[in-house]
């Protein structure tokens, strides 16, 4: 999967522009983390394979695919408010053609990729260790929301993972544009 996040930069400064010619309100880094933390979770519920207690979820793709670009649209717009050369590494390190690359640098851990619970334990990194045990950086949390969709969808495609950005940075203009 070849990820190339300058291309999606563009489309989230105009949805930000949209947003504070609205509301005339300018966000910070804080809160856009804030709400790349509540996408990352709604994008977990999603997934829903870490709820033991319900035998009958189901899988929805597109659910999956339009949480994971919230989470894009958050992660980046704190992209564009970090200086350039913090921007340094980072399709590099979100390209990782390894799920256990992303997993040994983030948490000095690794997990077996046949596991058939990948995607929980990499949830359980996210919303627990994370918390308790480590300093780990925006950066390394979309690489494993990026994991995550590996680990479930084994097919799924940069170029799909973008159309769903790209359709959600649509909705969310129009949502402005209709006083959401």
């Amino acid at each position: 999967m070849e990820i190339n996040l300058i291309e999606l930069l563009e489309v989230q400064r105009e949805v930000n522009q949209v947003v504070f010619e609205r509301t005339g309100v300018r966000i910070t880094m804080e809160q856009y983390i804030l709400a790349f933390n509540v996408e990352m979770f709604e994008y977990i519920n999603a997934i829903g394979s870490w709820k033991w207690w319900k035998l009958n979820h189901k899988l929805d793709r597109t659910k999956v695919l339009d949480e994971l670009a919230d989470c894009f649209a958050f992660y980046l717009s704190t992209m564009d408010l970090s200086d350039s050369r913090n921007r340094d590494g980072v399709e590099e390190y979100l390209n990782a053609d390894e799920l256990e690359t992303i997993v040994k640098e983030a948490y000095k851990t690794s997990f077996d990729v046949s596991v058939p619970n990948l995607a929980v334990n990499l949830m359980l990194l996210l919303g627990v260790e994370n918390e308790t045990d480590y300093q780990t950086t925006t950066t390394q949390r979309m690489g494993i929301l990026i994991a995550i969709a590996k680990a479930v969808f084994e097919d799924i495609s940069w170029e799909e993972i973008k159309q769903a950005y790209l359709a959600k940075s649509g909705v969310n203009i129009k949502r402005q544009e209709s006083n959401y």
